[in-house]
């Protein structure tokens, strides 16, 4: 998909997308933006966002972030740990060569 800016009849700018499939069946394969934002408009008007719905995604959504800085704190640890190992062999050569 290409977004492109084009200017309508009246030659105002107006944001379209079209669809580089060369399968695509789609006539004509361009369609406006607004139309593509109106319908996710007219979609999220018609969740019930709650305080409560929104303290619970809140709360899942620091749950999987506390998760994923755990899981990088644990890689972060092993690479160092292997540079240290990798550090002491070079070290460790560097004094049998030199002896």
């Amino acid at each position: 998909m290409v977004v492109g800016k084009n200017r309508n009849g009246s030659g105002q700018h107006v944001l379209s997308y079209r669809c580089q499939n060369k399968d695509c069946t789609r006539s004509p394969r361009s369609l406006r933006a607004k139309h593509v934002l109106n319908s996710i408009y007219a979609t999220l008007d018609k969740l019930e966002l709650t305080d409560d719905a929104y303290s619970r995604y809140s709360a899942e959504l620091d749950g999987m972030t506390n998760e994923k800085i755990v899981a990088i704190r644990q890689e972060a640890y092993s690479k160092r740990a292997a540079a240290s190992n990798l550090t002491r062999q070079i070290e460790e050569q560097t004094v049998s060569l030199s002896q």
